[in-house]
């Protein structure tokens, strides 16, 4: 009962921390500016495209190289009510799930007591609160990519019951990491290198949980592929946008 009540009011503070920056300027960071608008052309121009900017961007006029997850979701909530003050709710509530996944998964990494000072710490972190108020993908990620995480060490570490299950949602959410920020797919690397270090063979590679897990990522990723086609003519545009972006703006402050 008490953990039950910890949470709902980690969760809450949580929130309500993060929603309060969020509202407290109406002046929104460059790239805030940016996915909210890919969002809203989402539904105007029923494109992926920086039509309407004010910006010129020379043989560069599509946007494949912003991951798509903000701006899609921004469009959904477009959808429901064009008020921008419900765009404020999208990266409060998506940092407040990580702080709860942070919790559940120190829980199963160690005990009550660390998983109790870990999500306090990460909930109060400044950093942490000051970018989860915007809409960006920086909370987002860390969010996927603790959440895939701890259902990965319960579907492959700890081999709970339901782990194939679990290893479909795993898959899932390190999909939506992936759609957040293309750059997850270092921390793939490194977990998917660790866990064959772990395992010491590639036996892992027949199991069912593992070819859900496989699934569950294309699932979520394979519907961006296809829109890469539709959209810009090629499924892996979005890579070659992104390495154009990096080369215009890598080493210039946005």
């Amino acid at each position: 009962k008490k953990e039950i009540i910890f949470l709902v009011l980690l969760f809450i503070i949580s929130f309500l921390l993060r929603f309060f920056l969020a509202n407290a300027s109406p002046i929104k960071y460059w790239d805030e500016t940016i996915y909210a608008n890919l969002g809203r052309n989402l539904i105007i121009y029923k494109s992926y495209t920086f039509l309407g900017f004010g910006d010129f961007f020379p043989n560069w006029p599509l946007a494949g190289g912003r991951p798509p997850l903000i701006p899609f979701i921004v469009a959904f909530v477009f959808l429901i009510n064009k008020n921008p003050f419900w765009l404020n709710l999208i990266n409060p509530i998506l940092s407040t799930i990580g702080i709860m996944a942070i919790f559940f998964f120190s829980r199963k990494l160690f005990n009550k007591e660390i998983a109790v000072y870990s999500s306090l710490i990460y909930a109060f972190f400044p950093v942490n609160i000051f970018w989860g108020s915007k809409l960006m993908t920086d909370t987002a990620l860390l969010t996927f990519l603790i959440l895939g995480s701890y259902l990965f060490f319960n579907a492959f570490i700890y081999e709970a019951k339901n782990k194939i299950f679990l290893g479909l949602l795993s898959g899932s959410s390190f999909g939506l990491a992936f759609l957040t920020r293309y750059s997850a797919i270092w921390f793939f690397l490194m977990l998917g290198i660790w866990f064959i270090y772990w395992k010491k063979n590639f036996n892992f590679l027949a199991k069912k949980e593992f070819l859900l897990f496989i699934l569950g990522f294309l699932i979520i990723i394979m519907p961006w592929f296809i829109f890469n086609y539709l959209q810009f003519g090629a499924v892996f545009e979005f890579l070659k946008n992104s390495s154009e972006a990096s080369v215009r703006w890598g080493s210039k402050p946005i």
